[in-house]
């Protein structure tokens, strides 16, 4: 349920990401490949580096593989979705 979010940046300014509706972001210090090819933690190297991803939806938790699955409410069917967002840096 995040409608904005915002970053300090080291030189005071601040980075403003606004979406319309509601959207999901994850920050992380490691890209999306850096995480899919290290076999163990301590094969990840830190960098001087922040990963955003924003998404317009995300799927609950589950996936009936060993568990139970996603509650409906929680799952993304099929369909055409849009997603507009503003950066703003002040």
């Amino acid at each position: 349920d995040t409608r904005y979010l915002e970053f300090l940046l080291s030189n005071e300014a601040v980075l403003t990401f606004e979406a319309a509706g509601d959207f999901e972001f994850n920050v992380n210090g490691f890209s999306t490949q850096d995480l899919y090819q290290a076999l163990h933690a301590k094969d990840l190297t830190v960098e001087n580096k922040v990963y955003l991803s924003l998404d317009c939806k995300m799927r609950g938790l589950g996936n009936l593989s060993c568990g139970p699955d996603t509650n409906p409410e929680y799952k993304i069917f099929p369909g055409k979705y849009s997603f507009t967002y503003f950066i703003v840096l002040q």
